[in-house]
């Protein structure tokens, strides 16, 4: 009896159970619906929110069709959930698939989707009260197939996504992980999100994501600057409102500088409408080294995308084959901005002071090196200018010199400097610059430079290189205009030295060059180095008893210790002397050099070698070989001889050199003596003259053939077998034709001495 009468109510339970069951199936697409429509926020309600529910089971329910305004849909939701007794609904899983989404990217960069008006992030409508939806929320959503279409830059771009979020209940946190990929590259980003203090965690990274994606973007709007190369970033918050930390692996700058930035990191924070970022990075680039550099951002958000920012670089200092150099920091401020059209702007300020720059293979020290450039990106005309300095300059320990003047940026890359050196031993004496560097691809800079008209003498000379000259008398006018190249590591040089109206006097040697003019043109002048051909005019040269006039040289200067002369030629005894080519120094350290002499008079070389005081004409011509070594200078064979079918004439006034020291009684003093008296006025057809030296001793040997112009005091006399000298009263002997054949020895001392001073000043 007990258990019929409880089976009766347990029935009739069961069947109501059952009916209300039944009716929540048959009815829960609408109840759905219903609730859903109530807990949309305002700015879904107006967009035209339209969807389909297809399936309810027991489980689980499919919605699909959904459209929120003109620019987003979603194929289809699957809702997975369980039913309980107590709890009712609990949503397990949900899974969204083909998420399409069409968006704009403003002027003021923010993202808009048509049909939808998103309230402002202060309105109290715009507040996300999580707790009240921790119930409804499901377990897990996983967002798949889905993909955005954003208009930006004048170009769109198809950005496929993910998502996946799991909800903690016990802790009210909700954690989303997102894969956003962006050219076919991935971005990862972690986000955990407190029910009831909000955003709480936020990471976004990528690895080895390829920055040349930008490049055609980046042309647009500031071709001037060119990006390349993988990074990996890291992007991460604990606390979004307020602090973030960015670590970037490394950035490629191809244009308008080779260079890179690596192990950028910074801690930016918000305070307001103001945003400040701080952090270090390093540069590398092949003629830097490794150095950590400082910086500070601070962008105020009510003027757009403006920032102002400021690096401390620390110790930075570079070396390649050629040179080397430091600086004890560089200072690095300006500011970025967008400008009307949107194109952004940048300007820089670059200064240091103190720094130094030397080159060990060129003997080549700056020091006290200081700038201040202003740059600007992209580069304009109206480009401020910027100013440098650097107060000493040596090479070799010697020649100092500053310098100073104005730096202007004439392309993104490219520079130009206007200044001018001064010689800190000599202040007469300015090198007006003209220089262009080009660091767009790699470090090339052109310097041009010229001197005004300068006038140097010994003492000037002596400032320069004190106590390496013997005492000289200078007098010397000139120029000179240059340029120096430095490319591919390399460093290039070229000088062109004028020299006007020169005079140049050397008291130990007796020498004296007047009028000495040239125009040298070097192709290297660190080593130093000419092209080949160089010519240089001297209208006088006196050496001792010696002059010569209307000299010419051509040669060139090999490296810093080897001379070729290429051709002498000068006039010489009213004839044309010239030479064969000859390199100095040698090897047996003699020097060989072959005068071919053309026409010289007769009479005017007898004097200048200071045989005779001799008058008359004729010429002759031939070649003196002369030999330098170890200081002494001497004549190897030398002859020259007349023209044949050529006549001459010879008036010698002190013809007793002939005579000297020859006994009176020996056969040799009666024919010098006939010889004598004929060569004080000899009409000769034919002569020759050949110069050797022995010892200190210059041994001429003269021939004539030839007749006196008129009678000598001789008479021949049968029985002595000869001339004798007649007096007045005889009237003489008149000779048809007799040959001269006379030896000479000239005392070669002041030659001998000539050589021996031109060996010290060589040394």
């Amino acid at each position: 009896m007990l258990f019929k009468k409880f089976i009766r109510p347990a029935l009739f339970i069961l069947l109501g159970i059952f009916i209300l069951v039944f009716f929540l199936f048959t009815n829960l697409p609408l109840i759905l619906e219903s609730q859903v429509q109530k807990s949309l926020p305002e700015f879904l309600k107006t967009a035209g929110l339209d969807f389909s529910i297809e399936k309810i089971g027991i489980s689980n329910a499919f919605i699909s069709n959904i459209r929120v305004g003109q620019d987003l849909s979603i194929d289809s939701i699957r809702l997975d959930y369980t039913i309980g007794p107590f709890k009712g609904v609990l949503m397990d899983k949900v899974t969204i698939s083909g998420v399409n989404v069409k968006a704009v990217l403003d002027q003021n960069h923010q993202i808009h989707l048509q049909g939808l008006s998103f309230p402002a992030a202060s309105s109290p409508e715009s507040r996300f009260d999580g707790s009240a939806f921790l119930g409804f929320l499901p377990q897990k959503i996983l967002v798949e197939n889905s993909k955005i279409l954003i208009a930006a830059l004048g170009d769109e771009f198809l950005i496929p996504f993910e998502l996946m979020s799991s909800l903690g209940r016990e802790d009210k946190k909700m954690r989303i992980q997102a894969k956003i990929h962006l050219f076919g590259e991935t971005i990862i980003s972690h986000l955990t999100y407190d029910f009831t203090k909000g955003i709480e965690y936020v990471r976004v990274e990528a690895s080895s994501f390829h920055m040349d994606h930008f490049v055609p973007y980046i042309r647009k709007n500031m071709n001037e600057m060119l990006f390349n190369g993988a990074i990996d970033f890291t992007l991460e918050s604990f606390a979004p409102g307020n602090e973030w930390d960015l670590q970037v692996s490394r950035i490629d700058l191809i244009k308008p500088v080779d260079i890179a930035v690596k192990e950028l990191k910074a801690k930016i924070s918000r305070e307001d409408h103001l945003i400040n970022a701080a952090g270090t990075f390093g540069i590398t680039h092949p003629l830097l080294s490794e150095n950590e550099m400082k910086y500070d951002v601070k962008i105020d958000t009510t003027k757009g995308l403006t920032s102002e920012f400021f690096i401390h670089t620390g110790p930075v200092s570079f070396i390649d084959e050629v040179m080397e150099g430091s600086f004890p920091d560089i200072e690095i401020s300006g500011n970025f901005f967008m400008d009307d059209n949107k194109i952004p702007n940048t300007w820089i300020r670059i200064a240091s002071s103190q720094g130094k720059i030397q080159s060990t293979r060129y003997k080549t020290l700056a020091s006290g090196m200081s700038f201040d450039v202003p740059i600007r990106f992209p580069a304009s005309t109206e480009n401020p200018g910027g100013k440098f300095s650097i107060s000493s300059i040596t090479y070799n320990d010697q020649y100092h010199f500053g310098t100073n003047g104005r730096i202007l940026q004439t392309h993104a890359g490219r520079f130009r400097i206007d200044g001018r050196i001064l010689s800190n031993t000599l202040p007469d004496i300015t090198v007006l610059l003209k220089t262009e560097f080009d660091l767009e691809k790699e470090l090339k800079a052109v310097v041009n430079y010229e001197t005004k008209p300068i006038k140097l003498n010994f003492a000037d000379i002596q400032k320069i290189t004190p106590g390496k000259q013997k005492p000289f008398e200078l007098d010397l006018s000139g120029s000179a205009q240059g340029s120096l190249e430095y490319t591919h590591g390399r460093l290039n040089t070229r000088m062109q030295v004028n020299i006007n109206d020169t005079r140049l006097r050397f008291p130990e040697l007796d020498v004296t060059l007047n009028g000495i003019n040239s125009r040298v043109d070097f192709n290297n002048l660190l080593v130093p180095e000419t092209v080949p051909g160089q010519t240089m005019t001297i209208q006088s040269i006196d050496i001792k008893k010696i002059r010569i006039s209307e000299a010419k040289i051509q040669f060139s200067l090999e490296d810093a210790k080897s001379l070729l002369i290429e051709n002498i030629r000068f006039k010489w005894c009213n004839g044309i002397v010239s030479t064969e080519s000859i390199r100095f120094p040698q090897e047996n350290k003699e020097h060989h050099l072959t005068l071919f002499c053309d026409r010289l008079e007769l009479t005017e070389l007898l004097k200048q070698m200071g045989a005779f005081h001799a008058e008359g004409d004729g010429t002759l011509s031939g070649r003196i070989p002369l030999v330098y070594k170890d200081g002494r200078i001497s004549f190897n064979n030398g002859f020259l001889f007349s023209t044949p079918g050529s006549r001459g004439k010879v008036v010698i006034e002190n013809t007793d050199k002939i005579i000297a020291g020859i006994p009176m009684d020996s056969p040799e003093f009666s024919q010098l003596d006939v010889a004598r008296e004929a060569l004080k006025n000899f009409d000769y057809e034919w002569a020759k003259l050949t110069l050797n030296t022995q010892g200190d001793t210059l041994v001429v040997n003269m021939e004539l053939d030839g007749k006196p112009t008129g009678l000598l005091p001789f008479e021949f006399k049968k029985e002595f077998g000869g001339f004798i000298r007649v007096d007045a009263s005889s009237p003489g002997s008149h000779f048809q034709g007799i040959k001269l054949d006379v030896n000479l020895k000239l005392p070669f001392n002041d030659v001998m001495k000539f050589g021996n001073q031109l060996r010290s000043i060589l040394k």
